[in-house]
């Protein structure tokens, strides 16, 4: 994202029609070679054309409630000046996996189920919850990839307990979270642990994104993986 010619072993063929079914064949197989070269060719153009260049920063102030059907591929230009209330969460920043991204707002959309971010760049903090670092849970999600290039959470699977990343939000402060446990779960297992509250984190934050194997017929990853982070610094 063959032909075959049979000719029967007792039958010998004039040399006419032999050289005429070589011809045939080679322009077959020339035809097909040009056709998969064009393929690659297009494929390869449709794949720079949809990741290749930098966008503006999201809305912040703009909620998203709806799933994009093919959400942005060009990473957001990160020397862009994108300005957030002090106290919301502006960039998430995971060395371990080298992700570094913009954070956007996203709320609930019309089937009950918590957006995701515009752009596959980008995570997304879900507003119905508290901000990272509060008390009490707060959600960040992120895509595992687009249909050309690797999203912002792809190696969130390489996470383990006690690694630790960076929120920064509004003010330019930063907070420290540090894993404490990773969890990949079926889809349809996955909501009821995403927001379940930990008693004995004060200020928990879990990051969530697919998992599993692809399925084409949903278009859609058949599980989840989720961190669950304190807050350390």
């Amino acid at each position: 994202m063959n032909k075959s010619t049979v000719e029967n072993e007792n039958h010998q063929p004039k040399r006419r029609s032999k050289i005429a079914r070589i011809k045939i064949t080679s322009l077959i197989f020339l035809v097909l070679g040009l056709g998969l070269i064009g393929f690659a060719g297009l494929n390869m153009w449709q794949r720079q054309t949809a990741t290749v260049g930098t966008t503006q920063p999201p809305d912040y102030n703009t909620v998203v409630t709806e799933d994009a059907a093919e959400p942005e591929e060009k990473k957001p230009d990160m020397t862009a000046e994108y300005s957030v209330a002090p106290d919301k969460p502006r960039r998430i920043m995971i060395d371990k996996i080298g992700a570094n991204g913009f954070i956007q707002q996203v709320g609930t959309t019309k089937e009950n189920a918590m957006a995701v971010p515009s752009n596959i760049h980008i995570a997304g903090w879900f507003v119905d919850g508290v901000a990272p670092g509060q008390k009490g849970l707060s959600i960040i999600d992120g895509h595992v990839s687009g249909k050309y290039s690797n999203g912002i959470f792809y190696d969130l699977k390489k996470l383990e307990v006690g690694d630790k990343y960076q929120v920064e939000f509004g003010d330019k402060s930063t907070k420290t979270f540090e894993v404490v446990e990773k969890k990949q779960l079926a889809e349809k297992d996955s909501a009821e642990y995403l927001f379940q509250k930990n008693d004995s984190i004060e200020a928990q934050l879990n990051l969530v994104t697919c998992g599993g194997k692809f399925d084409s017929k949903t278009e859609t990853y058949e599980d989840r993986i989720i961190i669950v982070s304190k807050l350390v610094d």
